[in-house]
């Protein structure tokens, strides 16, 4: 599972740290390396450019101390460094700051006070130049049964697979979301505790409400009962997404074969837009009365997508038919793996845990490989070589 990496260092004169680094390299959605270090080996060492936080304990020696806080900050100025203390107060807390250092937390700090900052740490560092991409990615079709779910799912894992981003997957199908079934988890929140919250979205809120999956994806389930979904209007979702979206570097969404004042919102956004169609009469006709149905509403975004999945007998409604249909380019294809996507479902798992090497589970990486562009740098091994099996007309990114 690849999580978001933090390495850390602690600096003490004989303080034993064995309980802040044991919670801190179990924080949950981080993988925290810690060194613990003297004073005097945390400034003679090196690589400290590498290091994204240290914890400095100050109890019984506070000027020092916080001249060691100084020259961290002067020497690594990106470092967030925190001052520990058994007793941390207002006037050290003062001092502290004005030494440099990021904030002073407790000796005994706890698993919410720490993944408070660790949260806000990963958050600043995104915030850099190059630090996030910020996308939301919708996909829908007006019929069911055509793969949105399973390539919503497998989307949002295999960007989280090639780029190592932080990707959030949003359930938006508030009367029928299967996303927790498909993965084979149970959650206790849902968009619906966001929504109650929605003046309050922050990183450390957001991470504890969402589900963090063993892929790295972080999951939104959507509400548990059905008469739940009823409460939930365009607006509310709309400020979901957008909070989502300024703290994950993509927001994968799973929509409803349906248009109401829901699911808009997540096909305004999008960039891109992946409209599922498949490639039999009664989709095609779907498809036409939707197209028609956006063009109207304005809601024709210049980067929607159009795929074709499954295969119906051949002949019988080609790509350049579905083009002329719908007025949009066919983008690309995904092959019907029926075999694949029932392994996968029926034991909770995306379909690369099913078969790594199947059509399906190529082409989706495929699709995740050209939304990501350049930021697909983490390739997995297994696929190099590979996506020339996928050949889209046009390109599906």
């Amino acid at each position: 599972m690849k999580r978001d990496s933090i390495r850390a260092v602690t600096a003490s004169r004989g303080h034993d740290d064995s309980a802040l680094r044991s919670v801190l390299e179990s924080l949950p959605g981080f993988d925290v390396e810690v060194c613990a270090n003297s004073y005097e080996d945390l400034l003679a060492r090196g690589g400290l450019e590498e290091v994204q936080a240290a914890f400095v304990y100050l109890d019984g020696i506070e000027d020092e101390g916080l001249k060691l806080v100084g020259r961290l900050m002067a020497s690594q100025p990106d470092l967030a460094v925190f001052v520990v203390s058994e007793k941390p107060g207002t006037n050290l807390v003062v001092s502290s700051i004005r030494a440099g250092a990021v904030d002073v937390v407790a000796a005994d700090a706890g698993t919410a006070d720490l993944l408070k900052h660790m949260v806000r740490l990963v958050e600043v560092r995104r915030k850099r130049p190059g630090g996030g991409c910020h996308k939301l990615v919708t996909v829908f079709s007006p019929r069911g049964g055509v793969g949105v779910t399973t390539l919503a799912i497998n989307l949002a894992v295999s960007l989280k697979q090639q780029t190592g981003a932080r990707v959030a997957l949003v359930d938006l199908d508030l009367q029928n979301g299967e996303v927790p079934a498909f993965l084979n988890f149970r959650h206790p929140y849902s968009i619906l505790d966001l929504v109650e919250n929605v003046d309050n979205l922050d990183p450390v809120f957001l991470q504890a409400t969402l589900y963090q999956h063993s892929s790295g994806v972080a999951v939104l389930p959507a509400p548990p009962m059905l008469e739940d979904s009823e409460s939930l209007s365009g607006s509310d979702v709309a400020a979901v997404l957008k909070a989502l979206k300024a703290q994950y570097d993509y927001v994968v969404v799973d929509t409803p074969p349906v248009l109401n004042d829901v699911v808009l919102p997540a096909l305004e956004a999008a960039e891109p837009l992946y409209l599922l169609t498949g490639n039999t009469i009664p989709a095609v006709r779907a498809l036409q009365r939707v197209c028609g149905t956006l063009k109207r509403v304005g809601l024709m975004p210049d980067n929607m997508k159009l795929l074709v999945t499954g295969a119906a007998a051949a002949g019988e409604v080609t790509d350049d038919d579905i083009a002329d249909v719908s007025r949009l380019p066919v983008s690309g294809s995904l092959p019907a793996d029926p075999a694949v996507a029932a392994n996968a479902l029926s034991r909770g798992r995306s379909v690369f845990a099913a078969d790594e090497d199947s059509k399906l589970a190529v082409a989706m990486h495929a699709i995740a490989a050209r939304l990501a562009g350049p930021a697909a740098v983490v390739q997995p091994p297994q696929r190099r070589g590979l996506f020339s099996r996928f050949t889209p007309a046009g390109g599906a990114s």
